[in-house]
């Protein structure tokens, strides 16, 4: 009887031992290694979006980021970011009612969350942005003045300067051109610490308002140094974009120079379809790059899958066999224990 007690003993012992065995083998195979950093759903998802509009394909970035907004996998703040993205999205391709859509949505998940007015800030500066670009000047300036009144709290140095740059506009559009010229100036000391690379917006718009004051030296010198900043950061559109606004003055004033800045205009126009075609060149590159290693990662999951199967089955073949021999040990001992007595 003792025999058969250590037996039973001895297989659940052995038991233990598989039970732990098969845990480490599913967590490391399927897990991976434990110091790798796990990412989110949301995480992933990001990356997958930023890939896809680099490569130019919207659709599919929305066809990600839609059920992303109904899935009970993303937290409140997760869905935030993904409306804030499709936001982005639509800007991009000027669809200015979604874009304020989404923003709609997106507070209505900052709401939800801890971030809220941190996030509700950023939204209005969006919103913000969005009325600008349409011309709802009236909107637009009703959300500068509530976040002006915060001291543009939880709004970056960025996009800070971008709201002030608007507001100068807007001062400029009423005949107030001093202080036009004053509030630009402001907005040039926050976006040359914070994105100087945005900063020939600014100067195109000081050339339009030196045109109006008949200012003609600080006019040209605005746009030398739009054109400074545009070498400087390697963007082609920015030097078209101060070309446009100088052919425009010219040809408003009968002025024979108008002529050479439309030649050197075309000249940037096919300069930048070909930069366009090179760009979409390399996004092609990169996306038939990261299909690779997307397929190469697939491949190592399966290959792992396969592999934990396999091992899971061996332990569970090998504990059976214990078990099994186990059993019929048991049994031998109980027979030689009657035939004894």
């Amino acid at each position: 009887m003792r025999f058969f007690i250590a037996i039973h003993a001895i297989i659940q012992e052995i038991k233990n031992c598989c039970y732990s065995l098969i845990l480490a083998i599913l967590l490391t195979f399927l897990l991976g290694p434990p110091t790798r950093a796990q990412t989110s759903p949301y995480q992933q998802l990001e990356r997958k979006v930023f890939d896809l509009n680099n490569a130019l394909k919207f659709n599919e970035s929305q066809a990600l980021l839609l059920p992303a907004l109904q899935s009970d996998k993303f937290s409140p703040d997760e869905k935030y970011q993904a409306a804030i993205l499709l936001s982005y999205t639509y800007k991009r391709l000027q669809d200015y009612q979604s874009t304020l859509q989404f923003l709609e949505k997106a507070r209505g998940f900052a709401l939800q969350t801890p971030k809220k007015e941190a996030y509700l800030a950023s939204i209005m500066a969006q919103e913000a942005f969005a009325y600008f670009d349409i011309h709802k000047y009236e909107n637009s300036d009703s959300l500068m003045k509530a976040l002006e009144k915060t001291g543009f709290r939880y709004i970056d140095l960025e996009n800070k300067s971008k709201l002030v740059m608007q507001q100068g506009y807007l001062l400029f559009m009423d005949k107030k051109y001093q202080q036009a010229e004053a509030t630009y100036d402001r907005a040039i000391g926050w976006m040359r610490t914070s994105d100087p690379c945005d900063l020939p917006m600014i100067y195109v718009k000081k050339m339009e308002l030196y045109n109006a004051m008949h200012k003609p030296e600080q006019l040209l010198e605005a746009f030398r140094r739009s054109g400074q900043y545009a070498d400087s950061c390697g963007i082609i559109k920015y030097h078209m974009y101060a070309h446009e606004q100088l052919l425009r003055i010219y040809e408003s004033h009968n002025d024979p120079a108008a002529v050479a800045v439309s030649r050197k205009l075309d000249s940037l126009n096919l300069e930048y379809a070909q930069t366009q075609n090179l760009a979409a060149l390399h996004n092609q590159k990169e996306t038939i790059l990261l299909n690779e290693k997307d397929q190469k990662l697939q491949d190592e999951q399966e290959r792992r899958l396969y592999l934990t199967f396999g091992l899971v089955g061996a332990v569970l073949l090998t504990l059976a066999l214990l078990v099994w021999g186990g059993c019929i040990a048991a049994k031998n001992s109980g027979w030689k224990s009657n035939l004894n007595e």
